[in-house]
């Protein structure tokens, strides 16, 4: 078994949103719905234009992991110079999970960031990958996440 951890580029973007589509599945959503060919034009243009980096786990030449990174610029704060990141699409297949795959696709993520001077990264963790996070120095933020949706969604 050959395992390869690499930078993703556009042309993973199908993957990636293929391995994330089981996340959305996980919380009750619509893994196949029509959202998913504007995320791959979307997350194809964003990884092409370095708005979003991501790295993934190939074994034997398939993409069985993924783990991706949004980068953007606010204003400074305590700790951090304004630049910021937000992780998400942390996903592994099912069949591979448990073997480190995911730690390697997010661990290559974070050392990006961590290379870029990005101090300051965010995630909403899932329970199953709360461990993860906690052991790669993630702790859990004293402010409540809150999200605001559209009427009817």
């Amino acid at each position: 078994m050959t395992v390869e951890v690499r930078d993703a580029t556009a042309d993973d973007a199908e993957e990636l949103i293929r391995l994330d589509s089981g996340i959305v599945a996980s919380l009750g959503g619509d893994a196949d719905g029509e959202w998913r060919e504007r995320a791959v034009a979307s997350l194809r243009e964003s990884l092409a234009a370095g708005r979003v980096i991501g790295a993934v786990t190939d074994v034997d030449g398939v993409t069985v992991s993924g783990a991706m990174a949004t980068v953007w610029t606010t204003i400074p704060g305590p700790g951090h110079d304004g630049r910021r990141a937000w992780v998400f699409g942390v996903a592994t297949d099912p069949e591979h999970r448990r073997q480190g795959h995911a730690r390697a696709a997010l661990g290559r993520v974070l050392d990006r960031l961590d290379a870029a001077g990005i101090a300051k990264i965010d995630l909403s963790a899932t329970p199953e990958g709360e461990a993860l996070y906690r052991s790669l120095g993630f702790v859990v933020s004293p402010f409540a996440r809150m999200v605001r949706r559209p009427p009817g969604l």
